[in-house]
């Protein structure tokens, strides 16, 4: 018994499909690039100037003012950490979020 192929596969299908697939290859490529505002930061810089405080933060909850620059901060949530961050400070520890058995 020989297995005869029963719908063919048109020409602008395979074109479509070969589109598509370079279009995505060159998505996710250009994803991995890097901006030269990027390579600008740099992350040894001080967190906040002295005379930056008192913040006041609007967050889903309302608004919080922090009076004083923070010494050292520890973020004890999954996200809590990008909070932490918008404020410009590096926290000393943070959720294992993917913890090893």
């Amino acid at each position: 018994m020989s297995l005869h192929r029963t719908t063919l596969v048109k020409p602008w299908q395979r074109l479509a499909a070969a589109v598509s697939a370079a279009t995505l290859g060159v998505g996710l490529l250009a994803g991995c690039g890097t901006d030269a505002a990027d390579e600008k930061k740099n992350d040894d810089a001080p967190a906040a100037a002295g005379g930056a405080f008192p913040v006041t933060v609007e967050h889903a909850f309302g608004s919080t003012e922090v009076s004083k620059a923070p010494k050292r901060v520890v973020t004890v949530g999954y996200t809590d950490d990008q909070a932490v961050l918008a404020f410009g400070v590096k926290p000393v520890g943070m959720v294992d979020q993917y913890p090893n058995p």
